[in-house]
């Protein structure tokens, strides 16, 4: 035991002599001259002192650094707590998007393609979607307080879609049964009933929303992130639907006949309501990640709805139609909106981690409820009388959403 005593002693003098000599290297020579006690207290408290300096010096000369890996010499650090890992939390970003979107109002049927001479036998004619381009810019604040940011958007789509359809097949002559029939009116008195060789119909939709949220980005996993918003959105979607009828197919031999027939309408809604959603990121490898979107909102505001009817009699020496019927309706509700989107991102940090950059290709889709309000215009012997419209008609606007974020 005395043995190993001794052994100890021995080695804590070589260690307490070695730091010595090495700590009179750095030490000025008015520091260096001075002699190192001889005592055990006076080489543990040696032995005690440039630990601790060592240690305070180490942990004060480094900047925060992501827990894989450090950071380049330029670098102010980085902030573990920001999914992507880079840039401080605090600080304005600039977003963009071109839309190339189609859009649909599924309660606008214009004609019955009567195809049988005997009985009604035909189909439904709606106009197919077409597409339009459109825009989104949004600008935000990443706040220095627990990587909470607040974002403004505003999304602007104008969309236009027309549909011809003609019958050639068709024999002009009186009691002519097959062709196509307007769907506004389903009937009318006082001439002979279509139906016609030739119709058109057109849809046009102006789509105006501005979204103002706050969320805050985080981790659940090693690789998977989230962001859950919530805020407030403002919508304004007007309508307008027309069709024409013309090329008259059933001719009598007298000249009182409906040579043309004309309906448009209008459906403009505004509305203001709470939105939530959340954004999911899978982080992959070199910066592409998997990301998903999906948020809801509530809107209530007023629908202000108006239907014109009109028509041309072949022997009335107009050449114009003649407005013979119109409506209008103005009310309140409580609109449902969902949007979803789903594609890929890339991004990166430059500029020593100051800046960040991402890029993402998606797929959206938006449906808006209740969104047909126009009543169907029913004309019978002796009634001339609107029909309420019933049940859901919504719009729909799906497409390629293009995406762009800078983080300055």
């Amino acid at each position: 035991m005395k043995l190993l005593q001794n052994f100890t002693f021995i080695i804590s003098s070589i260690l307490a002599t070695v730091i010595c000599a090495e700590q009179s290297d750095l030490l000025p020579p008015a520091q260096a001259s001075i002699e190192p006690s001889t005592t055990a207290e006076s080489d543990k408290s040696d032995v005690q002192k440039p630990v601790k300096q060592t240690i305070k010096k180490k942990k004060n000369s480094s900047p925060r650094r992501p827990p894989s890996g450090t950071a380049p010499k330029c670098c102010t650090g980085v902030d573990p707590r920001v999914p992507r890992g880079c840039v401080p939390p605090d600080g304005w970003y600039f977003m963009g998007d071109f839309l190339y979107w189609r859009a649909e109002n599924h309660g606008f049927s214009f004609a019955l393609n009567n195809e049988d001479s005997s009985i009604l036998n035909g189909k439904i004619e709606r106009i197919t979607p077409e597409w339009d381009p459109g825009f989104r810019l949004g600008l935000g604040w990443n706040t220095e307080y627990d990587v909470w940011d607040l974002l403004v958007n505003w999304t602007w789509y104008n969309h236009h879609s027309h549909s011809s359809k003609s019958r050639l097949d068709l024999i002009k002559i009186s009691g002519q049964t097959q062709g196509f029939y307007p769907m506004n009116p389903v009937a009318v008195t006082s001439t002979v009933i279509g139906p016609f060789a030739s119709a058109v119909a057109h849809y046009h939709l102006i789509h105006n929303a501005i979204d103002l949220e706050i969320g805050r980005s985080y981790y659940v996993t090693k690789e998977l992130s989230f962001r859950p918003h919530w805020g407030v959105r403002g919508a304004w979607l007007n309508q307008k639907f027309s069709d024409r009828f013309f090329d008259a197919a059933n001719q009598p031999d007298e000249a009182n006949f409906l040579a043309e027939q004309r309906f448009s309408a209008r459906n403009h809604y505004w509305g203001i309501g709470p939105r939530v959603g959340s954004h999911g990121e899978w982080h992959l490898n070199y910066g592409f990640s998997v990301i998903g979107k999906a948020a809801g909102a509530l809107l209530y505001g007023g629908s202000h709805v108006k239907a014109d009817e009109s028509r041309r009699v072949s022997d009335d020496g107009n050449l114009n139609p003649t407005l013979v019927r119109r409506v209008r309706e103005h009310f309140d509700q409580l609109v449902p909106n969902l949007q979803m989107m789903i594609g890929m991102q890339w991004g990166s940090c430059f500029n020593c981690d100051k800046n960040y950059f991402n890029f993402n290709l998606c797929w959206e889709t938006n449906y808006w409820w209740n969104m047909y309000n126009v009543p169907t215009l029913i004309q019978f012997v002796g009634i001339n009388a609107p029909f309420p419209t019933i049940g859901n008609q919504p719009v729909t606007m799906e497409g390629l959403t293009i995406n762009a974020q800078f983080d300055f």
